[in-house]
């Protein structure tokens, strides 16, 4: 910061009053209720000063009636501009199963499908309806549960970077029995045939390189129907084991293992 976009500089005496107190008070995010409770000042000059230092880049507005001040981290802030939860590749990211910083935060809700800027990286909304639940504190991060990480995952995979990449996530987070017992009830809640075979086939596949999925897991992901399809393409392998044709290739899959 240069010496004029310090705080403190180039504010109006109402602007320093409403700053320094919410700055001085150890919070981060504040809703206008809030900010209001401080009596600072009237309803229109409380409204023009808290305008004004977003227009001076003092504070964030994340959205309407919420203010975030200090640094702006997309990763705490996204969650709070969709009412949902760092999802997908942002999740296994927050979780140290992802090695590289996502250009692109994922931000699972029940509604919103939006995308927008902050601090120079793109938050994305994903609506998944019904399917927005399962968030946990981590860290200072509002994300997804590692069990309901590998859920949507592997329901979205194209937005966790593929099949190989969740794999590779499955194998960093460390999952425990509790986490997998969450695993299933969303499968057993949301899920039909399909996405069964298809967890079940690459969970197996999974542990061609160790002991990550316990067996009673894959044995309870077995169900009866009509072929599967995993990924697309003209040619694919058929596994008479899952009734499932690959189409993305154990090499893909696995070619991270080392």
């Amino acid at each position: 910061m240069t010496k004029n976009s310090m705080p403190g500089q180039s504010m109006t005496p109402t602007e320093q009053k409403v700053y320094f107190a919410l700055s001085g008070s150890g919070g981060m995010l504040f809703d206008i209720a809030q900010i209001r409770s401080y009596g600072l000042c009237g309803e229109g000059m409380l409204r023009r000063a808290l305008s004004s230092l977003v227009a001076k880049g003092r504070m964030t507005r994340i959205k309407k009636g919420l203010y975030l001040i200090g640094d702006t981290d997309p990763f705490i802030a996204g969650p709070y501009m969709f009412n949902g939860y760092l999802a997908f590749s942002s999740a296994l990211y927050v979780y140290r199963a992802f090695d590289e910083r996502p250009s692109l935060i994922y931000v699972a809700n029940a509604s919103s499908s939006a995308t927008r800027i902050l601090g120079g990286m793109e938050i994305k909304g994903v609506a998944l309806h019904r399917r927005a639940l399962g968030m946990t504190r981590h860290e200072g991060y509002i994300v997804s549960t590692k069990a309901k990480t590998v859920y949507d995952s592997l329901y979205l995979p194209e937005d966790a970077g593929g099949y190989g990449k969740v794999l590779r996530g499955i194998a960093m987070l460390g999952m425990g029995r509790q986490d997998w017992d969450e695993f299933l009830s969303y499968v057993k809640r949301f899920e039909g045939a399909s996405f069964r075979r298809k967890a079940g086939y690459l969970f197996s596949v999974l542990n061609t390189a160790g002991a990550f999925v316990p067996r009673r897991v894959i044995d309870s992901l077995r169900c009866q129907g009509g072929v599967t399809r995993l990924g697309q393409g003209r040619k694919g392998s058929y596994v008479r084991e899952w009734n499932l044709v690959d189409y993305v290739g154990k090499e893909a899959l696995m070619g991270w293992v080392q």
